[in-house]
């Protein structure tokens, strides 16, 4: 599927520099158009309990820091408008933007509907919050309707992503982000495709996945290298960096695996690992 609309998360942050400029990037690549979702912090918390004076009981009582938030919002828009236009200003007219509301990630996974492709960087922030990427960044890929693009934060490539390596275990979600990442793919240099041995796939399974894969990319016009890891685990990740660190790849392809329960991600650990590790961007459909 072609990618013509992508979705970068903006925010005040540096992390959002190097959002605006892969976009950028990509926007030009693909034939792609952007869009802009800023999500405004929450307003600050106010007692109902305040003291007044005998003068003033019986007059309503404003919340004193809600005009501080309006202010800060304001702020921060006009810096990031001042941000766009700095990072994307090759891109004619500049991409529109909005705001929104509510928990990061559920505005990014609703927004998500109309969209090819999310980015966002590992750590997010909305206003002085400081999201964990666990409730946020990986939270958004699980329940996108797209594919998230995830960033590291002090990431500042100009010519990404022309080295993919693809995490690949025959599993729904690796095959669901192996059809996202395709115009990626067909517009790479060069890709490796990273067939990991677990403690539960027979030879035969693995075989057959592999072989599927491979004819699979070939239909599309990509031609991959088939990195064959023999050593079993159940978390492999550890090999996967070392693997894409060796070779050099720009870009990490993977399935999102996990689910939310009480607002708390629950991801498998080789997940989790690359998300929090890798130096590279990922590529994650769930």
């Amino acid at each position: 599927m072609p990618i013509k609309s992508i979705l970068i998360h903006l925010d005040d942050s540096e992390a959002c520099d190097g959002r605006l400029k892969i976009a950028a990037v990509l926007a030009q690549r693909f034939g792609s158009l952007l869009k802009g979702l800023y999500i405004e912090p929450p307003p600050p918390q106010t007692s109902s309990l305040k003291l007044q004076s005998p003068e003033t009981a019986d007059m309503p009582q404003e919340p004193e820091a809600l005009p501080i938030s309006k202010y800060y919002i304001t702020e921060e828009k006009s810096r990031i408008q001042a941000r766009l236009e700095h990072h994307i200003r090759t891109l004619k007219p500049l991409p529109p933007w909005e705001s929104s509301s509510g928990p990061l990630s559920q505005a990014l996974a609703q927004n998500s509907c109309y969209h090819d492709l999310i980015i966002l960087s590992r750590t997010v922030t909305q206003g002085n919050l400081l999201d964990d990427m666990f409730l946020a960044a990986a939270n958004t890929a699980v329940n996108s309707a797209c594919a998230v693009l995830m960033l590291p934060d002090d990431y500042t490539a100009t010519e990404p992503c022309s080295h993919p390596l693809i995490a690949h275990d025959g599993s729904r979600e690796a095959a669901r982000a192996l059809r996202d990442s395709l115009p990626f793919l067909q517009t790479a240099g060069q890709i490796d495709v990273f067939s990991g041995k677990t403690t539960t796939a027979t030879a035969e399974f693995r075989q057959r996945a592999d072989s599927g894969l491979l004819n699979y990319l070939r239909l599309h016009d990509v031609e991959p290298t088939l990195i064959r890891e023999q050593r079993a685990g159940p978390d492999i990740s550890e090999v996967l960096l070392t693997h894409a660190k060796e070779r050099q790849n720009d870009l990490i392809v993977m399935g999102a695996y996990g689910r939310s329960r009480l607002a708390e991600l629950v991801m498998g650990g080789a997940t989790r690992n690359i998300l929090k590790n890798a130096p590279v961007p990922v590529l994650l459909s769930h």
